[in-house]
C-alpha cells in the first residue's frame, strides 16, 4: 500500500516509468495526528483506513479484551456451552473433531485443554487430507464411533456435514458444530450449531476464526460450571489460528490477535517453546502477524501437508518439555521435507514453463 502522503500519477510517463505527486495535506487528518501525539503520515493513514475520530483511533492501536463485543446475541453457544457442561458433570465421554489445517488444530486444542481442566473425559480426533479428506468423512465417522463418545465436538467443520452428523445422531450422540465456514440452506442435524454466519446469529462481528469461536465457547463453558479457568492461558492459540486462517484482523479478530502476539512474546506452552526454538526466535523478541505467518502456522502446518496433523495438535498439548522437543523435532523435519517438495516442484514448473515457451519459439 502506497504511503496514505504519496499517490501515483496515471498521467502519460515514458514507459517502464512511474511519475509521483505528493497528495494534497488533509487538515482534519493533521489535526487528529496532533490530538493523538502521532505523526502527520499516521494521522493521514488512520483518515483513511476511515478511523477519524480520536476515540476510535485509540480503539484500533490499543484494543482491550474489556472491549470486545458481547457474545450473549451469538446463537446456539450458551446451548452447546450447556450440553458440554452436562457432559463433564456426568462423566460423559466427549469426542473432540477439528481440522486438519492452524484454526482446527487450534481450535481443537483450546477445547481440549479446557475441558480436560474442568475435569471433562475427551478424546480429540482431527482431519485428515489423506485419510478421509476435510471434515467428517466417511473414515473420520468410523474412528470418531469406535470411540464410542455421547458428545461430538465439530471444529472448523461440520457446517456441511448433514449425512455424518445424522448418523452419528443415530448412534445416539449428540452432535455440536463450532465452524465459521459457509452456512447451506439445509437445517443442520446438530443439537447446537455455533456459526456467525447463520442469518439468525445476532452477534455483530462476523469474521471470528473457529479458534476464536471455541474461546467463547470455553468461557460460557467456565460460566455454566461456575469453574476457575484462566482464558488468557488460549490466546496464543487465537492469535495462530486467526492469522494462519487469514481472517481478517480488524474488529474483535484485531483485539485477540494482539493480546495473543503479547503471550507469544513470552511462551509458557512447551510445545510452542520448543517450535520458536527450532524457528530461530530470540527469546523475548517482538512477535508479529507476519512472524506466525511465515515461521510458527507453516510448521503446524507441516505434519498435515504431509500426512497426519496429529503431531502439531500433541505438540501444543504437551506437558513436558521433554515431550515437547521430541515433537518439535517431529515437526521440524517434516518442515524441511515439505519446503523441499515446494521447491522441487517449483523448480519443475519453471522447467516446464521455459520448455514451453522454447518449443512456442521453435514452432514460430
Amino acid at each position: 500500500m502506497l504511503p496514505a502522503t504519496v499517490i501515483e500519477d496515471s498521467g502519460c510517463v515514458p514507459s517502464g516509468q512511474k511519475r509521483w505527486r505528493v497528495r494534497e495535506p488533509n487538515p482534519d487528518a493533521e489535526r487528529l495526528a496532533a490530538e493523538l501525539g502521532l505523526s502527520g503520515t499516521v494521522g493521514a493513514v488512520l483518515w483513511d483506513l476511515g478511523h477519524q475520530q480520536a476515540a476510535a483511533c485509540r480503539k484500533f492501536l490499543e484494543p482491550k479484551l474489556s472491549e470486545l463485543s458481547s457474545p450473549d446475541k451469538m446463537a446456539d453457544r450458551a446451548r452447546l456451552a450447556r450440553r458440554l457442561a452436562q457432559a463433564i458433570r456426568q462423566k460423559e465421554r466427549i469426542c473432540i473433531f477439528g481440522d486438519y489445517d492452524c484454526d482446527g488444530i487450534t481450535s481443537a486444542a483450546i477445547l481440549c485443554q479446557a475441558s480436560e481442566r474442568l475435569g471433562a473425559d475427551v478424546e480429540v480426533e482431527l482431519a485428515s487430507r489423506f485419510d478421509g479428506g476435510y471434515g467428517l468423512g466417511s473414515q473420520a465417522l468410523e474412528r470418531i464411533l469406535r470411540l464410542a463418545p455421547k458428545v461430538v465436538v465439530t471444529c472448523d467443520c461440520g457446517s456441511s456435514d448433514h449425512e455424518s452428523l445424522r448418523k452419528l445422531g443415530a448412534a445416539g450422540i449428540d452432535c455440536l458444530v463450532i465452524d465459521h465456514h459457509l452456512v447451506p440452506d439445509e437445517p443442520l442435524p446438530a443439537l447446537a450449531f455455533l456459526n456467525p454466519h447463520r442469518p439468525e446469529c445476532e452477534y455483530p462481528f462476523k469474521g471470528l476464526a473457529s479458534c476464536g469461536l471455541a474461546l467463547s465457547v470455553v468461557a460460557e463453558l467456565r460460566t455454566q460450571l461456575g469453574a476457575d479457568f484462566d482464558l488468557r492461558s488460549c490466546l496464543d492459540l487465537v492469535a495462530i489460528g486467526t492469522i494462519a486462517d487469514v481472517a481478517p484482523l480488524v474488529g474483535d479478530n484485531r483485539t485477540l490477535v494482539r493480546a495473543g502476539l503479547r503471550f507469544l512474546e513470552k511462551p509458557r506452552r512447551p510445545g510452542l517453546c520448543a517450535l520458536m526454538r527450532r524457528a530461530k526466535f530470540e527469546p523475548g523478541a517482538s512477535i508479529t502477524a507476519e512472524d506466525v505467518a511465515f515461521r510458527i502456522a507453516p510448521r503446524l502446518n507441516a505434519p498435515g501437508r504431509l500426512g497426519n496433523p496429529t503431531p502439531a495438535l500433541r505438540l501444543l498439548l504437551a506437558k513436558t518439555d521433554v515431550e515437547a522437543d521430541a515433537l518439535a523435532d517431529e515437526i521440524e523435519s517434516l518442515q524441511i521435507a515439505r519446503r523441499a517438495m515446494q521447491n522441487a516442484f517449483r523448480a519443475s514448473s519453471q522447467q516446464i514453463g521455459r520448455a514451453a515457451v522454447a518449443a512456442s519459439r521453435k514452432r514460430g
